[in-house]
């Protein structure tokens, strides 16, 4: 998890393309941390990425003056760092939610400043009637916690910044992915 902004960039079929913050649509006038003003800039790039069917581009917009308490605020620049694509949820659509690193990153702008956060781990499996495996599943994401406060092991590998990260996020997962 990235301590920023949330921020999204919906890509309609016909390339036309929007800027969103978690709750609204943004435009360069009434914007969130800038992220509408670069979404802007670069919007061909996002109109690159159209698909058949609408997409949102889920994502964290961070970095230089957007929080101030953590390593991804230290780098030189603001980049969006996405975590998730939304294909479809538009007029009646069904919507279908990608999380898949490897998958997304097929499907976002190839821009300097545009990446697609990893998994980071080992998958776990949680049985909610095995108190046991719980508990031990409990220390082990405790002690994961606690590694990341100490130095975020993405903006280390990616930035070369040692400092505080700001937690993690878990995903579901099955046998369809």
């Amino acid at each position: 998890k990235l301590d920023g902004t949330n921020a999204a960039g919906q890509v309609f079929p016909d390339e036309r393309v929007v800027a969103q913050s978690r709750s609204q649509i943004i435009t360069p006038e009434k914007d969130n941390a800038g992220f509408a003003v670069w979404v802007a800039k670069n919007k061909s790039d996002f109109a690159d990425c159209a698909q058949p069917m609408h997409m949102t581009i889920f994502g964290e917009w961070c970095g230089k003056g957007i929080q101030k308490r953590t390593a991804i605020s230290e780098i030189d620049r603001k980049v969006f760092v996405v975590f998730a694509i939304q294909f479809g949820g538009k007029e009646d659509d069904i919507s279908r939610l990608e999380i898949i690193p490897e998958r997304i990153a097929a499907c976002v702008p190839a821009h300097p400043d545009v990446y697609v956060l990893p998994f980071s781990g080992e998958a776990m499996t949680l049985d909610f009637s095995d108190t046991e495996g719980l508990e031990e599943a409990i220390a082990l994401i405790n002690q994961q916690v606690d590694a990341v406060e100490q130095i975020d092991p993405w903006v280390k590998a990616t930035f070369g910044i040692e400092g505080l990260g700001e937690g993690l996020v878990f995903y579901p997962s099955d046998d369809s992915f």
